[in-house]
């Protein structure tokens, strides 16, 4: 198990991950399908633009307005 704020860290064998947020599940499931840039700014409440760059991860935060 790993626990990080930064998808950045995932390690590329992993093939599932949950997010959660406030002490709730916001998604769980297939990487793919779960880190999402929906997904993800639900969960940190901000817009958040997750990337893949290969079998890497990214996310930036998105300046508001």
């Amino acid at each position: 198990m790993l626990v990080t704020p930064h998808p950045e860290e995932l390690p590329e064998t992993r093939t599932h991950a949950l997010v959660i947020s406030a002490g709730e599940v916001v998604a769980a499931g297939p990487v793919a399908e779960v880190l999402t840039t929906e997904t993800i700014s639900r969960a940190f409440r901000h817009p958040i633009e997750v990337t893949r760059h290969g079998r890497r991860w990214a996310a930036r935060a998105v300046k508001r307005g």
